[in-house]
């Protein structure tokens, strides 16, 4: 034996991976770095290092870093995480000229605590003025946004409708003028020292977002220290006031307003809810933080007169029993109500934070009429759902199934069908199935279930308070539980949204009917996404049949004629617009069926109405053509359908460019001769085409379906002057055109794809994006952009001032370029933002530099186009950019690997970007043989 422990004869196997020559030498950063002992570093990347690197038994708390063993990071977190509270305590207790964070004003309302604050200090502003020199004209041409001078101001922000009002504390405080300050109580729920243990998914889920956080947000409180407001003056100023005057008016005079109402003392419910809702404030301590949480989402949006009247007398009366509940009662059904819709077995339930025996706990609710017992559970699939993987087993020899070791689905399946049969003595009684039932329920034990009805009204409730939130994304079933992870992951301070106005004047539910109607259609909405995602194609299909027979009986309601006067960024949260939706994902569902004759009537019908998706209409117009010209072979149709999907305004980029090929493609074949003079007609585009690039790689041999890996020498050693054999490493077809653009002289590249676009985007349009005056798209203190981002709207709101900085951009120096990122980078750098990637540059230097190279006309072509209709331009956009800093040569760069080609969209951009005076090359990257490895 060797004297590392492995045998003498046993061949050393070619490592892909880094060498050891370069994984001793990692830490070395330079000449002046700290040299570290390598004992610690196995010397080989073999398995036995591999197992004999474990993980720390301790970690860092995310909140007070003490070190704490990594299996009891939940209870620390809950328990004995008291540095964090101490240090906000003592935060919020100094004087403002200790560097703390300024009070803010309020004029006429109540900001919301979640709206970044103001946290420059004076000494701060000074430097930073000192070291920028003059103020950077980004903010002084045109009236445009003006950073303070080295002195401290005091930021005004007016908060609008009561939806976000409501999240602040203001009880005892008069609302004609409340300062607001960053202490514990105002700006976060923090967790409460003597909270017990909490185990949930939802602090999992927290726990995740804390550890992604710190790579993109490396240390949040001296990032809120530099967060500043920018104020808005000149000509956005001016079109604010306009715009703003009645929204202004509710505010200055709350008692008009019709949204701040008091609850009236008509009724018994009515007296418990306004007791409950006047009560102790959600954010005081005493509570677990999702109690606390629970309660002020209800206490928001029941206050809100616009939101209080979609509830009837029984609704109200549901949350006045979940107020009479004791702490214990109120605590486990929130717990519940967060969990999936299901049985959920007592012995189950452990929540010591609540009581140690939760049986009269769930007593309460069960009497109270929010769980449902045992007693009720009579449905055999949700029986043997109940069951453990072992326990399902042995009811499957029980009974004498013919595979009891098959998969849950299919051993559910054969239960089913054994229930169905009649007992020979009893042919009237499915006696079988209710013997299976009786011995399911015997080894599930006691269950529980939280009733439909109640959890109904608090969805409601949730959905109500987030609605602008993308109602695809969050989990069916799931009780709201994204809408509260966001809200203690702000409260955490580790999400920090910008700072915009809330503006709510537009009810878009005429009454409680139509908003069950619309939270209905939500429900439905996510099952079929879930089908579509796990590729179930026949639950997808009965879902989409009875959502259409639904869609068929509403579609002349009275309320959708209220819907189609809604702004398309407003109607997009109506009935209509989510059952358009699940029709559109049904002609995906037909088409897996091959059902295409009943996929191209059910295109024909979506396009028929010019209300609900505008913005698929494109998508719709092109699958039309193709399932008429490939499935259905009538060319005829065909041609009348590429015609009639040219002249639709709503038809744009991609598609039209799609269907312009189809016609051109048909124009040449010889099956469509009779058609040709037809044809002639058509307007089809013609896109310019570019410079291409072969680079050759050697192919990383692979038995699955994915993307392509290629192998590549990793010639860093090389470039450092050390003389060491080059390592093997694998890589995409991306990172090997990054290599190939390096060796040819190209010092900076990213792999960004339309991230690095859209970011700087952000960066150079921040305050038109967040900007006043505009109603109804800020709903609440938790949007990342506005409604109507990604509608024509938002050109239109902002005409004035997107086409004046637009002009500004256009005749920007470099300097002035980097004076412009620099200013909004430090202000607003790790808020939360649907355009910028604050990770997709590796510092504002970076940024900086690409934005130099680019120039101001450049940048300016693009986004215009991004402006204009960012829906259909933020798709496609090259793949790379590398620039050399030295002389400022940048070329843009969209990679194809093997068997891969352009898409319509890369296409138009691509033309479009060497129109505006880019160096544009698409790469197609080729395998060659296996005997070299260095790029050709």
């Amino acid at each position: 034996m060797a004297g590392n422990g492995f045998p003498e004869s046993k061949r050393v196997r070619i490592s892909s991976s880094l060498s050891r020559s370069k994984r001793r030498n990692t830490n070395h950063h330079g000449p002046g770095a700290k040299e570290e002992t390598s004992s610690s570093t196995p010397s080989s990347s073999s398995i036995r290092s591999f197992f004999n690197n474990v993980p720390p038994a301790k970690i860092p708390c995310p909140l007070c870093e003490t070190l704490v063993s990594r299996y009891r990071i939940n209870q620390h977190l809950d328990e004995s995480c008291l540095k964090n509270q101490i240090n906000d305590v003592e935060e919020s207790n100094s004087p403002p000229n200790a560097g703390t964070i300024p009070s803010t004003e309020v004029e006429a309302g109540v900001s919301s605590p979640y709206f970044a604050k103001d946290t420059s200090t004076p000494e701060k502003n000074q430097s930073k003025s000192v070291a920028g020199g003059e103020t950077s004209p980004y903010f002084k041409k045109h009236g445009g946004l003006a950073l303070d001078d080295g002195q401290p101001k005091t930021q005004v922000v007016k908060i609008l409708g009561r939806l976000s009002s409501k999240l602040s504390r203001k009880h005892g405080v008069p609302s004609s003028a409340i300062d607001v300050s960053t202490t514990p109580d105002t700006c976060d729920l923090a967790l409460n020292d003597e909270q017990p243990k909490v185990q949930t998914t939802l602090l999992k889920e927290v726990l995740f977002f804390e550890k992604k956080s710190h790579n993109q947000m490396p240390n949040v409180s001296s990032m809120e220290d530099e967060m500043e407001i920018l104020p808005m003056e000149g000509h956005i100023n001016s079109e604010n006031e306009a715009r703003d005057g009645s929204c202004s008016k509710a505010i200055e005079n709350p008692r008009d307003d019709g949204c701040s109402r008091p609850l009236e003392d008509s009724s018994p419910t009515q007296s418990v809810l306004k007791s409950g809702l006047n009560g102790p404030d959600p954010d005081a301590g005493g509570h677990p933080y999702y109690l606390r949480i629970f309660l002020m989402v209800l206490q928001t949006v029941l206050e809100n007169e616009d939101d209080r009247r979609l509830f009837d007398e029984q609704d109200l009366e549901t949350v006045a029993k979940f107020y009479r509940f004791t702490a214990g009662g109120q605590m486990l059904y929130v717990r519940l109500f967060q969990r999936k819709l299901s049985w959920i077995r007592t012995n189950t339930m452990e929540y010591a934070e609540i009581s140690q025996d939760l049986s009269l706990v769930t007593k309460e609710l069960v009497e109270a009429g929010f769980l449902q017992g045992d007693s009720e559970l009579q449905d055999l699939s949700e029986a043997l759902d109940s069951l453990y993987g072992p326990e399902r087993k042995s009811l499957a020899k029980a009974f004498h199934l013919r595979n009891p070791n098959a998969p849950k689905q299919q051993l559910l399946e054969e239960f089913l069908r054994l229930a169905k049969q009649r007992s020979f003595f009893s042919p009237n009684q499915a006696a079988v199935g209710g013997a299976i039932l009786k011995r399911a329920k015997e080894l599930a034990g006691t269950c529980v279930r939280v009733c439909k009805g109640p959890r109904g009204v608090f969805s409601r409730v949730l959905l109500l308070f987030s609605l602008s939130d993308a109602t695809e994304d969050e989990e069916a079933g799931s009780g709201g539980q994204g809408q509260l992870s966001t809200i203690l992951l702000v409260n955490m301070r580790r999400i920090v949204f910008p700072s915009y106005t809330v503006c709510r004047k537009t009810q878009i539910f005429q009454d409680r009917d139509d908003f069950i109607r619309y939270s209905s259609a939500v429900y439905l909405s996510n099952d079929v996404s879930t089908a579509l995602a796990l590729r179930n194609w026949k639950e997808g299909f009965n879902l989409y049949t009875g959502a259409k027979v639904v869609w068929k009986e509403l579609e002349n309601h009275p309320s959708l004629r209220h819907h189609a006067t809604l702004p398309e960024y407003l109607r997009r949260f109506t009935v209509g617009w989510v059952y358009t939706r699940i029709l559109s994902h049904g002609v995906e569902i037909l088409q897996r069926l091959r059902m295409y004759e009943e996929a191209v009537a059910q295109l024909q019908e979506l396009l028929a109405q010019q209300v609900y998706c505008m913005d698929s209409r494109g998508r719709w117009w092109d699958r039309l053509a193709l399932n008429l010209h490939q499935h259905l072979k009538d060319p005829e149709k065909t041609i009348e359908c590429i015609r009639n999907g040219l002249q639709d305004p709503f038809v744009r980029t991609g598609h039209r460019l799609s269907l312009s090929q189809r016609g051109q493609k048909m124009r040449e074949s010889p099956s469509c001769k009779a058609f040709r003079s037809i044809l002639q007609d058509l307007p089809l585009l013609q896109v310019e085409d570019v410079a291409h690039v072969t680079i050759k790689g050697k192919l990383c041999p692979q038995t699955g379906i994915g993307r392509s890996v290629f192998l590549m020498e990793d010639f860093q050693m090389e470039d450092r002057g050390e003389d060491l054999e080059p390592s093997t490493v694998m890589c995409s077809v991306e990172e090997l055109a990054l290599a190939h653009y390096k060796q040819e002289g190209f010092d900076q590249g990213i792999h960004g794809e339309g991230s690095t676009f859209t970011t700087l985007f952000g960066l150079l349009m921040w305050d038109i994006i967040f900007m006043d005056g505009i109603p109804d798209v800020f709903r609440n203190p938790f949007q990342a952009f506005p409604l109507d981002l990604y509608t024509d709207s938002f050109y239109e709101n902002r005409r004035e001032a997107l086409e004046s900085r637009l002009e500004l951009l256009r005749e920007a120096s470099a300097k002035t370029l980097r004076s412009w990122i620099e200013d909004v980078w430090s202000a607003q750098e790790g808020k939360a933002s649907a355009l910028l990637g604050w990770e997709r540059f590796s510092s504002l230097h970076q940024a900086q530099s690409l934005a130099c190279c680019f120039g101001g006309p450049f940048l300016s072509g693009v986004f215009r186009r991004l402006s204009k209709d960012l829906r259909h331009s933020r798709g496609g956009l090259p793949d790379l950019v590398v620039w050399r800093t030295e002389d400022g040569q940048y070329k843009v760069v969209e990679v194809k690997g093997p068997n891969d080609r352009l898409s319509h969209k890369q296409m138009l951009w691509l033309a479009e970007l060497q129109e505006l005076g880019a160096a544009v090359e698409v790469c197609h990257v080729v395998a060659e043989g296996a005997k070299s490895l260095h790029l050709n």
